[in-house]
């Protein structure tokens, strides 16, 4: 889905970094500073994802949100998958 939603906001080059583009803001590495000026410096339309609950989010009447559910049986195969996955 992030790669689709890169796609329409800055064209349709499908060696774009996702992960560039749009920082995952959750993530603890690299740190918050280095994350807010790389979106500060973009200067096209932005996207982030999340895994915050709904009542954790601020909403702008201005911006678009895209929510992705997953089915329980696909998370439970992903869970079974890492777990069985060995480690290399």
């Amino acid at each position: 889905m992030q790669q689709i939603v890169v796609q329409f906001l800055v064209g349709g080059d499908p060696e774009l970094e996702v992960a560039q583009i749009s920082p995952w803001m959750d993530l603890r590495l690299p740190p918050k500073v280095f994350k807010l000026q790389l979106v500060a410096a973009q200067t096209h339309g932005r996207f982030f994802k999340t895994y915050l609950p709904v009542d954790a989010l601020c909403f702008y009447d201005k911006a678009k949100y895209i929510y992705i559910g997953k089915d329980v049986r696909d998370v439970i195969w992903s869970l079974l998958t890492t777990m069985l996955t060995p480690l290399v």
